[in-house]
């Protein structure tokens, strides 16, 4: 141990890789490096693994991120808390027990995507345009709809 350089191994960089290798959720799914969306400052776009995965296998990392971040997200949303979060029948992420600030339920549902994903059928009840929002450092999109 006479032989450590903490300089050496600060300017090396391994301590960061190090920690950045104990970390492999959900910045370690990527679908393609040619995507025109890969974004550089998006966490989850940075390619790491780089290991393709199907639509269903990333919503299932979706909803796992929703659930273990649910306060941050309802935060976000505008409620105070999220319920009954799961896939629903389009395949998308979505939680229908949303509560208010008074601990009303909403009579609604939300539905998450992430921004690569959004296309022109991603629409809220009346036509309304996705909204963004950011958890932990991953970018989202959502939209509201009534049930």
């Amino acid at each position: 141990m006479s032989n450590f350089d903490l300089k050496k191994y600060l300017a090396e960089g391994r301590l960061l890789k190090e920690y950045d290798n104990s970390r492999p959720y959900p910045q370690d799914y990527y679908m393609d490096d040619n995507d025109p969306y890969n974004d550089p400052y998006n966490p989850f776009m940075q390619g790491r693994g780089k290991i393709a995965i199907t639509k269903d296998e990333k919503n299932t990392v979706l909803l796992d991120f929703i659930k273990q971040n649910q306060r941050e997200v309802a935060k976000q949303v505008g409620a105070i808390r999220l319920e009954d979060i799961m896939i629903d029948d389009s395949r998308d992420v979505g939680a229908t027990g949303i509560y208010n600030n008074d601990g009303d339920e909403i009579k609604g549902g939300l539905a998450f995507r992430f921004p690569e994903d959004v296309d022109d059928r991603f629409k809220g009840e009346e036509g309304d345009k996705p909204k963004p929002i950011t958890v932990a450092a991953i970018k989202l999109m959502y939209i509201g709809y009534n049930i």
